[in-house]
């Protein structure tokens, strides 16, 4: 099981359902899928899914910035932390307790998760 930090469905214009989901329910600052940046890591996360799902390997998507909002992470947050805020959201789907922003384009995987022992981010159940 892996988490991207990517959008893992084909990019579209404005923002998708399940990021509006995110916004709403969680807070999450996403951008939209139409910014040419987004186009091209929703092209990237989608060669990488892929890849993986050919080798056998389950991926789902999460995003890193809204997991760790409103902690002390959030300022202090760089690509390693961002690496392990979604392997820790792909862990909790995987045991069955994550929380998701879901649309009919997509699924992000958002979850509650522990880091050095410390709550990094409580998001509703």
């Amino acid at each position: 099981m892996v988490g991207v930090d990517a959008p893992l469905t084909p990019p579209y214009r404005g923002y998708r359902e399940a990021e509006r989901v995110a916004a709403r329910l969680y807070g999450a600052r996403l951008l939209p899928g139409g910014v040419e940046g987004m186009r091209r890591l929703a092209i990237t996360g989608l060669s990488i899914r892929q890849l993986l799902e050919e080798a056998g390997v389950a991926v789902v998507e999460t995003h890193p910035g809204s997991i760790a909002m409103a902690s002390p992470l959030d300022e202090e947050r760089d690509d390693r932390m961002d690496a392990i805020l979604a392997a820790g959201a792909a862990a909790a789907h995987y045991c069955g307790i994550a929380s998701y922003a879901i649309g009919v384009d997509g699924v992000i995987v958002l979850s509650r998760v522990l880091v050095d022992g410390r709550l990094v981010r409580v998001l509703p159940m």
